[in-house]
């Protein structure tokens, strides 16, 4: 939320908004990216960091935010969930052969561990992660994907006195 003011205030005083952007979605693609490396031994401190790097991808890039989170809502995120069922499904057979993958997807991943045996959970859990791999690995191209879009807009500088006038400014 933070940068996500403080960008707004620097668009404002500056009139530049590419900048923003660019960087934003850089560092999102970035942290996204770090996602992606998660396994079963990162620590908690890990992925907290990770999250935090993401989070400031994301909070200083305002300006496309606002375009990716209408798209991301209508298409992204049944995207993602496609990705990561059909990757899990797939892996359950790998990691888990004795198991059942639509018995794991209608579980849930906050019943497992009392519906499977310990030897199979780690089998199934392993399958959840080649799922969360592949979802964030859609995020991280989607992410980059905003960068790209962000490297090539023209770097003009907003009419920041027409903004003020409109009580727009942040400033």
């Amino acid at each position: 939320m933070a940068l996500a003011v403080g960008s707004g205030i620097f668009i404002s005083n500056t009139g530049l908004a590419t900048p923003i952007m660019v960087g934003g979605s850089a560092i999102a693609t970035l942290g996204c990216g770090l996602c992606y490396l998660f396994d079963l031994n990162t620590r908690a401190g890990v992925w907290i960091g990770i999250q935090i790097i993401v989070g400031i991808g994301l909070g200083s890039a305002t300006a496309m935010i606002l375009c990716f989170q209408t798209i991301g809502g209508a298409i992204w995120v049944s995207a993602s969930q496609s990705v990561f069922i059909n990757r899990m499904l797939i892996a359950v057979s790998q990691f888990a052969p004795g198991v059942d993958p639509k018995q794991v997807v209608s579980t849930g991943a906050g019943e497992l561990r009392k519906v499977f045996g310990s030897d199979e959970l780690l089998g199934i859990i392993s399958a959840y992660l080649t799922g969360i791999r592949a979802a964030y690995l859609l995020c991280c191209a989607v992410a980059g994907a905003s960068l790209l879009v962000g490297v090539f807009l023209p770097w003009n500088r907003l009419d920041t006195d027409a903004l003020k006038e409109v009580g727009g400014a942040a400033a």
